[in-house]
């Protein structure tokens, strides 16, 4: 079986999500970001107003570019998961040849083995710290960011992948698999 590049992006976003969600983080950020925006024209109204001064079409024009320069920069960050991340994704899956060589996997109660013309990897279960899945992958990890991309079209049917998942939550200690949806769908 040879990973994809469609599926190293994959589980590369499946890796960051919470990096690129709206996470309670985002959410704070946004709120934080319309609030002082709000606050700021709000004093220079008050201050104006105060002053005698007329507000004129130019100040509302200059409070107005405040906030849409501010939205440009979280937009820019925010659609960076689509434009630059996947680029270098793609850049990354060319250069490492052992992404896209073919490999022969083994799991067991007891050990996961992957087999690949570079060589071969006997991880005993109890090394990896826990897995999540998607769709149409397993990701098995070693560490937070050292993980194993598994494509679930590498397993012949569901109750394969049934008896992987069975496997990984009795052996994998911490195991803290993720909402997962039903992956018989790329099964077929």
């Amino acid at each position: 079986m040879q990973l994809l590049e469609s599926e190293y992006i994959d589980a590369a976003r499946l890796h960051t999500r919470l990096a690129f969600s709206m996470t309670s983080r985002a959410k704070q950020l946004l709120t934080v970001f319309v609030l002082m925006t709000i606050a700021i024209i709000g004093v220079v109204i008050a201050s104006m107003i105060e002053r005698g001064r007329p507000i004129t079409l130019s100040m509302v024009m200059l409070l107005l570019a405040l906030p849409t320069f501010y939205g440009s920069a979280i937009l820019l960050v925010f659609s960076s998961r689509f434009l630059v991340f996947p680029r270098q994704l793609r850049r990354k899956f060319q250069e490492v040849t052992q992404l896209s060589s073919s490999s022969e996997y083994e799991i067991t109660a007891e050990t996961f083995e992957t087999k690949n013309e570079l060589g071969s990897q006997r991880i005993p279960l109890l090394k990896f710290t826990h897995w999540i899945e998607s769709e149409g992958l397993f990701l098995l990890y070693l560490t937070s960011s050292i993980y194993v991309i598994l494509p679930v079209r590498c397993l012949e049917s569901a109750e394969q992948a049934e008896r992987l998942r069975a496997i990984l939550r009795v052996a994998v200690p911490g195991s803290r698999p993720s909402q997962a949806k039903s992956p018989a769908s790329s099964l077929a």
